[in-house]
């Protein structure tokens, strides 16, 4: 799921951020190249962009590593919940074949945001077949003019796989 999803988003920023600024900090464009990975198909070298675009109650973002979307989705906050965010309604963007919510026990992808403080953290849960999981984390941490990037994914065969990079805002 790593793969198709690099699913938290950590930001820590300098200051005083509330939880709902967390979004708004991340925003624009971000590009670089990867700095570690576990990934046969993200080495060293790879090129890696993210960006965020702020919207009515929540944000937009895509994750792209060497040219190639790895995520694209739609968030809003979640009713009740402070700093949660959800899925928008027809928020999961057509590479993941379905602008429907899904559901990990039908083969989908479960996504969802919280922001606490200065920090973002998006996660992706995929459940397969037979039971065993697939948890995705990908942190982003505002450093300056920098955004460090950390993403892991744990499997239920203790099978993890990580990815790190240092993106420039452009």
């Amino acid at each position: 799921m790593l793969r198709t999803f690099l699913s938290v988003l950590i930001l820590g920023l300098p200051g005083l951020a509330v939880a709902a600024d967390a979004p708004a900090a991340l925003a624009g464009r971000w590009a670089g190249t990867v700095a570690e990975s576990t990934l046969a198909d993200a080495p060293a070298g790879t090129a890696a962009v993210f960006e965020l675009r702020p919207n009515t109650g929540g944000f937009t973002l895509v994750w792209s590593i060497d040219g190639r979307a790895r995520a694209e989705a739609s968030f809003e906050q979640a009713a009740d919940r402070v700093g949660v965010y959800q899925l928008a309604e027809g928020g999961l963007m057509s590479m993941f074949g379905s602008s429907e919510p899904t559901d990990p026990l039908k083969g989908g992808s479960l996504l969802w945001a919280r922001a606490q403080g200065p920090t973002l953290v998006v996660y992706g849960l995929a459940i397969a077949d037979g039971g065993g999981y697939r948890l995705d984390r990908v942190a982003f941490t505002v450093a300056g003019d920098s955004l460090e990037v950390a993403a892991t994914e744990r499997a239920q065969n203790d099978r993890n796989t990580a990815l790190a990079s240092t993106l420039k805002r452009q």
